[in-house]
């Protein structure tokens, strides 16, 4: 309500942005591709800053170089790691501490300057990709809030902080039909991270019971009755509740959802 104009360029229309945006001094564009000649026809460029948030769009080249270094992108890791997918891997690794950022649009992917950051913790009860990208959104748009509140309020200059290369990283996006095979010889912990990270909204890591391909999701582990010898590993003890317990190296998993063909 500070910021004298903004506006909104989204690929589909939201009912809960329309009815915002009614408040405010706020227009809402809805746009099929990204163009530099939609910028220049509906922007005052020089006197604008654009910020991406989830785009939908890869942002070309002469967008970048058309608003220099006014074209800033919210990113839900401590650049440079984790540059490229985040949710899953914050299971698998089991993260606790960690940022997020806003950074410079660049033409080199998730490379730009950093203008602004957040430390935030991760509890071990955001156990699936859903739950802690629900987590990491909430914690971006706090982020945003401040810097908006930093850049426009409080009328403070922007830091730009290069990134260190030295502790870069990219993690590809993964697929569950093609990365989410479970290898049963790992131990409970790895397992338990490892199903974790394919749960909801994934479609669940993969195996093979009674010689059919299954999802299995929902999975938690238990220190108890753990495999005599590998050749136990990955075999289901029996049925407990609405659960099956396998036993594994290191303990046991118990598995609510065992999915076959939807």
């Amino acid at each position: 309500s500070k910021i004298k104009y903004f506006d909104i360029i989204t690929n589909k229309k939201n009912k809960k942005i329309l009815k915002l945006c009614q408040n405010y001094n706020c227009k809402i564009f809805v746009v099929k591709k990204l163009t530099k000649t939609f910028f220049k026809k509906n922007f005052a460029i020089k006197n604008s800053l654009l910020i991406a948030a989830g785009s939908s769009w890869i942002i070309k080249q002469d967008i970048i170089e058309l608003f220099n270094k006014n074209i800033l992108n919210v990113h839900q890791s401590p650049l440079p790691s984790l540059r490229g997918a985040v949710a899953s891997y914050v299971k698998l690794f089991e993260i606790r501490s960690f940022q997020t950022c806003i950074y410079v649009l660049t033409k080199k992917i998730d490379q730009g300057p950093i203008v602004f950051k957040k430390n935030i913790f991760i509890s071990k009860d955001k156990d699936t990709p859903f739950k802690i990208n629900l987590f990491l959104q909430s914690q971006n748009r706090e982020l945003l809030k401040n810097f908006l509140i930093s850049y426009f309020i409080k009328k403070e200059k922007i830091q730009y902080s290069k990134q260190n290369e030295f502790f870069s990283s990219y993690m590809p996006r993964l697929k569950s039909d093609l990365n989410g095979w479970i290898d049963w010889s790992q131990n409970v912990y790895q397992l338990d991270r490892f199903i974790g990270a394919f749960d909801y909204p994934y479609s669940g890591a993969k195996t093979y019971m009674h010689g059919k391909k299954v999802s299995l999701m929902d999975a938690q582990f238990s220190c108890m009755e753990p495999s005599k010898h590998p050749f136990e590993n990955g075999m289901v003890l029996r049925k407990f509740l609405n659960m099956i317990v396998i036993s594994v190296e290191g303990g046991s998993l118990y598995v609510k959802k065992v999915i076959y063909k939807n």
